[in-house]
């Protein structure tokens, strides 16, 4: 991938978050875009961790064992908030708010170091 490209991509989920933020606290029922939003992203993070094992050098770290854990918690939280389980919605919105400075800290990355070779 090219530098422009993830950079680009990286921006429009940044949006994402900034869009689902905004969704969610002006309208009563826009919270099920945040809950799809972390669904997405924990889904994408999944199969971006699990479809390319032979990049891990040896055997897995536990960083890799820990993000895949904690968006598969992600994953089933946004679930049970789906069908009301308070807990799980501010679960939800923990991982929503992880997920944003993720991804602004990612975007200031983006911005100022050239990024070809990270992926």
């Amino acid at each position: 991938m090219s530098d422009s490209l993830i950079t680009a991509v990286i921006v429009i989920v940044l949006a994402a978050h900034v869009v689902a933020l905004g969704l969610a606290f002006l309208r009563k029922r826009g919270a099920w875009l945040f809950l799809a939003l972390n669904a997405v992203l924990a889904m994408a993070a999944l199969t971006q961790l699990c479809t390319r094992p032979w990049s891990y050098e040896g055997r897995l770290d536990t960083q890799i064992v820990a993000a895949a854990m904690f968006e598969v918690l992600v994953l089933a939280m946004a679930g049970l908030a789906a069908r009301g389980v308070r807990l799980a919605r501010w679960g939800s919105w923990l991982a929503f708010a992880l997920h944003f400075v993720a991804s602004i800290l990612a975007v200031a990355y983006a911005l100022l170091f050239k990024i070809d070779r990270l992926i």
